[in-house]
Formats: C-alpha cells, sequence, structure tokens
C-alpha cells in the first residue's frame, strides 16, 4: 500500500499500516507504553500481558484519535534531536546514507522514526527500510536464541563448578584441620623446650653472675671510652673538613685579588704610560686593545661608573652603563644590548630580573658576557683584561651610539 508524501512529516496515522508493528515494537519500550496508558487512562492495561499491550498499541498507532496524537508526539519529544538534524535533508539519497550508517553504530530507533516520517521519503525507500527492520527482528530472534541455549549450558556448568567448588572448599578445611592439629602438638613441644632452656639459663646465671658484673662493668667503661673518642674524632674531622672549605674559598679570593691587582697594575701602567709617566711596576703590562668595542656595564653603583668610562676609553673601546632595573627603564636595557658588542656584570650589585634578561640575550646572540664577582674598580679592571683575551671578529661588531 502506498501513500502521497506531503512537504509536511507524515502523521503516524497516515503511514503504510504495514509498518505499524514495527514502529511500536522498534521505538518504543514496554515500559514506555504502560506510562502512556496510565497518562491516557485507557483502563485494563497495566495487567495485560506484554504482546496484548503491542498489540493494542499497534491498532491505536492506525486509529485518528487522542491517543494516537499522544503515541505520535511521544516519539517525536523522544527522537526530537534526531528529527532535528533531518530537517536540514533535501534529497532522499542523503536518507539512505543516514540509514546505513544507524546500522553500523546500532542508533536504529531514532533515525527508523525520523526518516519514515520524513517529507522526501519515497515509498521506495520507506519500503527499503522496513525491509531490513524486519529482517533484523529475524536476526536478533536467531541470535537470542543462541543465546538461551549457550545460557543453559553456562548454568549446568555454573552448576558443575559450585560442586567441585563445594569439594575443594571441603577437602580444604580438612587439611586446614590436620594443620592445626599439627601445629598445637609442635606449640607444646616448642614450650616444653623453653622451660627447660630457660632453667638451664638461669642456673648459668646464678653461677656466673658475680664474673659478668665485673665484665659488664669493664665493657660499659670500655664503650664509653669508645664512644668519647669517636666523637672527638669525628669533631676533628668536621674541623678538618671546615678547614678545607675555608682554605678553597680563602684560595679563591687570593685568586681573584691577585688577578684584580694584576689588571690594576696594568690599567695604572697604561694609564702613566699615556701621561708620559715611567711606570714603575715589575710587573709586565697586560692592556689589551679593546679595537673598538662597546662594552656594557649592567649594575653597579653610579660613583664608580664614572671612573670606568676612561679606562674602557683609554683602552680603545667605547662605553655603555644601565644600573641594571633601578633607574634605567626595561625597555632601554633591550636596546642598548643589541648595541653592546660585550655584557659586563657584577653579581652582587644586579636585579635578578635584568641578569636573566641578560643571559637569555647573550645566549641567543652569541654575544661574550663576563661576570664579575663584586661591584669594584679593581674587579671591572680584571673583566677588561679577559674581554681584551677573547678573539673576536671585530669587523661586524657594532657600535655604541654615544
Amino acid at each position: 500500500m502506498f501513500f502521497t508524501r506531503t512537504k509536511k512529516r507524515t502523521p503516524l496515522n497516515q503511514l503504510d499500516p504495514r509498518l505499524s508493528c514495527s514502529i511500536i515494537g522498534t521505538c518504543l519500550s514496554l515500559k514506555e507504553l504502560k506510562k502512556l496508558s496510565r497518562q491516557t487512562k485507557l483502563a485494563g492495561l497495566d495487567k495485560t500481558s506484554e504482546y496484548d499491550l503491542h498489540r493494542i498499541y499497534v491498532g491505536i498507532a492506525q486509529e485518528n484519535s487522542y491517543v494516537n496524537r499522544r503515541l505520535h508526539k511521544l516519539m517525536d519529544q523522544k527522537f526530537q534531536k534526531t528529527i532535528k538534524q533531518f530537517a536540514s535533508i533535501k534529497d532522499e539519497g542523503e536518507l539512505k546514507k543516514q540509514w546505513d550508517k544507524a546500522q553500523q553504530t546500532g542508533d536504529i530507533a531514532a533515525v527508523y522514526w525520523a526518516l519514515i516520517t520524513h517529507p522526501v521519503a519515497t515509498n521506495t525507500l520507506v519500503d527499503s527500510v522496513y525491509g531490513d527492520i524486519h529482517m533484523l527482528s529475524h536476526i536478533a530472534g536467531a541470535s537470542m536464541r543462541v543465546d538461551l541455549h549457550e545460557l543453559s549450558v553456562l548454568r549446568s556448568e555454573v552448576s558443575l563448578l559450585k560442586k567441585q567448588q563445594q569439594q575443594s572448599y571441603q577437602k580444604h578445611q580438612h587439611t586446614v584441620y590436620e594443620k592445626d592439629a599439627l601445629l598445637r602438638k609442635q606449640e607444646k613441644t616448642i614450650q616444653k623446650q623453653k622451660i627447660e632452656i630457660n632453667a638451664i639459663t638461669v642456673a648459668l646465671q646464678q653461677d656466673n653472675q658475680q664474673v659478668k658484673k665485673t665484665k659488664e662493668k669493664q665493657t660499659t667503661e670500655t664503650r664509653y671510652q669508645v664512644q668519647q673518642l669517636e666523637k672527638k674524632v669525628a669533631n676533628y674531622h668536621l674541623e678538618w673538613d671546615r678547614a678545607i672549605s675555608k682554605q678553597v674559598v680563602l684560595e679563591k679570593q687570593l685568586h681573584q685579588s691577585h688577578a684584580e691587582i694584576n689588571s690594576m697594575e696594568s690599567l695604572l701602567n697604561s694609564h702613566l704610560l699615556a701621561n708620559n709617566t715611567p711606570c714603575s711596576s715589575s710587573s709586565p703590562c697586560q692592556n689589551k686593545d679593546l679595537k673598538g668595542q662597546c662594552i656594557l656595564y649592567v649594575g653597579g653603583r653610579d660613583k664608580q661608573c664614572q671612573h670606568f668610562k676612561p679606562l674602557v676609553e683609554n683602552s680603545n673601546g667605547e662605553f655603555m652603563h644601565h644600573d641594571g632595573g633601578l633607574n634605567d627603564g626595561k625597555n632601554r636595557l633591550n636596546s642598548i644590548l643589541v648595541q653592546a658588542d660585550v655584557v659586563m656584570c657584577p653579581l652582587d650589585c644586579i636585579s635578578h630580573e635584568a641578569m636573566i634578561k641578560i643571559k637569555k640575550h647573550c645566549k641567543i646572540t652569541e654575544k661574550p658576557l663576563v661576570m664579575m664577582p663584586r661591584s669594584s674598580l679593581s674587579a671591572f679592571s680584571k673583566g677588561l683584561v679577559d674581554v681584551g683575551k677573547l678573539k673576536n671578529d671585530t669587523s661586524n661588531l657594532n657600535r655604541c651610539n654615544g
């Protein structure tokens, strides 16, 4: 039987009557049908069989009644999400794709209801979909029969396993009882032996009590002396380690001081030579030609920096200074870092943020970074000597702008 489709979704009572059974069986559960019966006050359906309930609603699906409209509304509400998705479909081919996809995913009910009521669904497509539903019911029935057979077999196996488990449990309990009896017997034997051992021990203790007291006293005194000696040795080791650590620090500081003094003497010698004053130092001058490099000094103290500039310029270099974040802006630090060829920083007088920014810039640009232990004229002089030793290609160096 064929029905003419309109531009609107087809009502339930205007669908092919042969579809009613598959619609009620596929799209609604028995629980939902019973609930609808109570809501529509259909008398006597709560006590009817599941088959009779299904059969009654198959008949209602073909009526033009209030319960029929409620039945249609129930399925529209249940599958409203899928119905909205199907509303934009304009051709039968897309409906067929959605049905094929539903069979793969198992979401049959929603797509079935949305498809058979869809305005563009032809009788040919509906008949094909109905055939798929019909065959699925046969497949499901066959599968259920197989499952019931397997369930019967499994129940028999479970019953057999329960009997075997009970027998195993009883055997295990018998073994446990035997082991408990043996254990209690062994415990009695051990207890008897303990009593005999205790009696022998008491006798030995009484016979040797005086000897043991003397030995214990001697042992206690010896142990105390050993503990005192161990404490003294531990203290000596601790003091020795501290002395060694302090010596390493002092040697490092002494080495640094010597290097700074040599650098200062070198710079003073250079300054004296520049002013035609004879050099009285016995050590050779270590002044290095900076070859026009731009030296950026970040951090330190402003009063000291005014003495650093002539030292750099006398070594054929250019000097720039940034206080490391106290007064000078952060943006200025970014700009002058680009202009510098070498960056020098005192570790005791610079902000943590500026130090991080400088290390990152020098790492990216592969720019030399001289770290000085403190902010002083001698440390700066030593730093200049280290800069002078660096082998840089002076042909591509940046220049300061004043």
